[in-house]
Parts: C-alpha cells; structure tokens; sequence
C-alpha cells in the first residue's frame, strides 16, 4: 500500500498548526524547498500539507501501528520504523510504503531496526528472530544454519561493515563479510543478555543489558564501563544527540545521560508532558510493554524445563519492594512483605520472575489506598505468592475479565492493559496460574502459582 505525494509548483514556506508527526530533518528539508509533507495522525487518516494547507486522504491500515523500535535513516534518506503488529514502515521522501508479510517479511512485529553499509536492512522480529533484507529479498537469517545466537534482541550496524546482533542469554554477535563471530563474558562482555546497543558517530558500540547496573562501550577491541546509578532497572533504548551525548531511557522512565565515565540522572530535568508529548509518551509505554511480552513469551518457551533453573524468592522480592517505594514514594504506601525462606526459590529465570512480580506490586500500589502485603510460601511442588491490597477490589464477576489482553477496568488510568496479561501468560507458560480473590483488607488478592526449584 503506497501513498505517493505531488511535489508542489510553489515555493513557499509550509506551516500548518496541526501536524501531529513528521520527521524534524524530513520536515525542514521540506519546507526549505516549499514540498509536501506526509503526516499520519490517526488510523484512517493522512494529512498532506502543502504551500501551508492541509488535505487529507486515506492511510495504509497499519501506517499509525504503535512504533516498537527506535527509527533509523539510510542513504537515501529513507527513514525506516518498526511497529508492534503493524510491520516495518518506510517513509521515504515521496511515498510512505508499508514492507509486511506480503513483502516477505516473516513477521509484521518488527523490535529493533539498522541499515548495514552495503544498504541491506537488518530487523529483529517477533519471536526474537534475526532477518536481513537485500536486493533479493528479505531472510529470515536466525532459521538457517549460519545464525548460532538462538533469541535476538537487537541489532546496530556501523559504517565499516559491521552488524551487531545483541542476543538472549549467547552474548554480542558480529557479522562482517558474511561471518558471525561472538564475545561473551569471558572477552570482557558484562553480560549474557543484551537489551539494547548504539553505534554512535565516532564508530563505538554502546551496549545495554537486562540487568540495570553496567552500562558498557565497547571501542578499538575494548571494554569501558559506565557504572548506571543506584537501583537503576535495565535501558530500553539509547540515542546520540547532535552533540555526540548518549541519552538512555530506562524501565522507570528514567533519562539518563553519559557524562565522563559516569552515567546521571537528567529526569528531574524534564518538564512534566503536555499534549502531543504526553501522547508520545504513552504510546513509547505500550509499545514497551507489548515488546516486553512478546520476548518474555519467547524467553520462557526457550529455557522452559531447562534442568537447574533456580531463582531464589527473596532478594528479588526484597529489590523489587525497594523500587516500588521509590516509583510510588508519593502516595506513602506501606509496603510489606512476611518473611521468606531463604531456600524457597522459583524453577525459571530471574528476569520472568521480575517481569511477573513487578507487575503485580505495580498493579497493587496504583490501586492501595495505603497498604500492600506480600506473601510467599511452598505448596509441595509449587510456591505461591500473593499481592494484597487494600484499594477497591474487583467484584467477583469481573474478574475473568481484567486476566485478558488490553483489558483495563479504570479507563483513567493510562496503560495498554498488558500488566496481568503478561503475568497470566508467563505464569502459564511455566505451568502456574493466577487468581483473584478478596484481600483481608478488603482489596483485590492476587495469587501467583510457579514451579518451585528443588
């Protein structure tokens, strides 16, 4: 599906008030040469200014698709998003084309997106799979014998031929002349799991992790680490500014920038979002959100009966309490939780584990009106933790309902109604459950159900 765009006869400067999105550098290259710009601003709608009017005209369905990865710009000028669902837009100067599953991209959910320096586009999709788009065609690369990095999470590329692929639990992959290679912790990589990377102007390659506590550079065959500040949760996304500064956001929507060898926290800098900024925001949020359980899904189904598996209860409990203190310091909740055996531990990964409790105290500590109590305990083969509050509850027959996708009751509160969704689907997907019932307090209880590690 194209929208192609007249080139205007006039030269005069476009300035209509209500373009909603455009690229900044699209848009003044534009309006230097007095063309028409694209502007998307809702499903059904595509806005065209020209010579200072606005038109509209039908869009492609999925061309205003919650974008799920940072966009980047190839030689040509061709500007390239992912989207959650809505597969992989290119903007380009004249034509705004949509590349989906009729183009032969294997999956319309794209995560992260880079251009290589032969011109070829690298995608990681939906289900963690690596794919790699050139004259012939896109590829699916992680399905042929060739690609030995399981779960890909990101991908970044550099002027001199190099791709980098950050993967799930493998290390930091490197593609060049048609070859992978890998670096893994015993080459100096802080971690196994890589959540986001950065190729700035000088050539370095940034790396993010899931763990919140290193950020690293990696320049002339070398490590640097930048350490992150003080419970800080993993980056979800990095970019360079004109400056050549490299600003981070984190989980907590935290801005966070390298300064020196340290990396401080700008968020107090930023003024509260109003308007487009605000919406902006939340959509940034859901697409998160969305993005987070399509890998935890993947990430689960991989290591599922995995043999060792061990997370041990209490000093994530203990951590994710701390953060929660901090996220909702301004409603002075009581955050509480009983005692913990030290040897009750869960059969599966440490980040699921923080994916799903963190939701549920999350979910608790917008809704209390002054206390949340945490409980876990072993159930022969299981452990079982619960999350009460003493907010409003949720009345019997509506229940059912809150566990499914994009289901939220309170339609004030912003959000994409994934929080228990995700939970419900990780919970299950390691053979657990979760249930609602009525708080002591009077509130909602939420009851997680997981193997329990021997």
């Amino acid at each position: 599906t194209v929208i192609v765009i007249e080139e205007a006869a006039e030269q005069k400067p476009i300035t209509p008030q209500d373009l909603v999105a455009a690229s900044r550098l699209e848009r003044e290259r534009r309006e230097r040469a007095g063309k028409p710009l694209v502007v998307i601003t809702d499903k059904n709608l595509a806005q065209h200014a020209r010579n200072g009017r606005v038109t509209t005209g039908t869009a492609p369905p999925a061309a205003a698709a919650a974008p799920a990865s940072n966009p980047t710009e190839d030689r040509e000028g061709n500007i390239w998003v992912g989207t959650d669902g809505g597969g992989l837009n290119r903007l380009r100067r004249q034509v705004l084309e949509l590349q989906g599953k009729e183009e032969g991209l294997p999956f319309d959910t794209v995560r992260s997106v880079a251009e290589d320096s032969s011109g070829a586009i690298w995608a990681v999709l939906q289900d963690a799979q690596l794919a790699r788009q050139d004259e012939s065609g896109w590829k699916t690369i992680s399905s042929t014998k060739d690609w030995p990095g399981g779960q890909a999470t990101c991908v970044a590329a550099d002027t001199t031929g190099v791709v980098w692929i950050g993967t799930y639990l493998r290390g930091l992959y490197r593609w060049q002349d048609g070859k992978f290679t890998v670096l893994r912790r015993n080459n100096g990589l802080a971690a196994s799991s890589i959540r986001s990377l950065l190729v700035d102007r000088e050539g370095s390659l940034w790396i993010a992790y899931s763990t919140g506590d290193v950020l690293q550079r990696y320049r002339e065959g070398k490590f640097q680490d930048f350490e992150l500040p003080a419970n800080s949760r993993p980056i979800r996304t990095m970019c360079e500014d004109a400056a050549g500064n490299i600003w981070m956001a984190n989980l907590d929507a935290q801005l966070l920038r390298v300064s020196g060898d340290l990396v401080v926290d700008e968020t107090a800098r930023t003024a509260e979002p109003s308007g487009f900024s605000a919406l902006v925001v939340e959509q940034v949020q859901v697409a998160e959100r969305q993005m987070h359980w399509h890998l935890a899904r993947a990430r689960a189904a991989a290591t599922q009966g995995v043999p060792g598996q061990r997370t041990a209860i209490g000093p994530v409990l203990a951590s994710l309490l701390r953060a929660m203190d901090k996220l909702h310091a301004d409603r002075h909740l009581d955050l509480g939780a009983e005692a913990v055996a030290p040897d009750l531990a869960f059969a599966g990964e440490e980040q699921d584990l923080q994916e799903m409790l963190g939701n549920l105290l999350d979910n608790a500590c917008h809704n209390a009106r002054g206390e949340v109590t945490v409980k876990a305990q072993r159930a022969g083969r299981s452990l079982r933790i619960t999350v009460d509050d003493d907010g409003p509850g949720i009345a019997p027959e509506q229940r059912a309902a809150v566990l499914q996708r994009g289901v939220r009751l309170d339609e004030n509160r912003d959000g994409s109604g994934l929080g228990l969704a995700i939970v419900v689907d990780l919970a299950q997907l390691y053979g657990g459950d979760v249930t609602l019932d009525r708080a002591d307090a009077g509130g909602l209880r939420v009851t997680l159900s997981l193997p329990a590690a021997g």
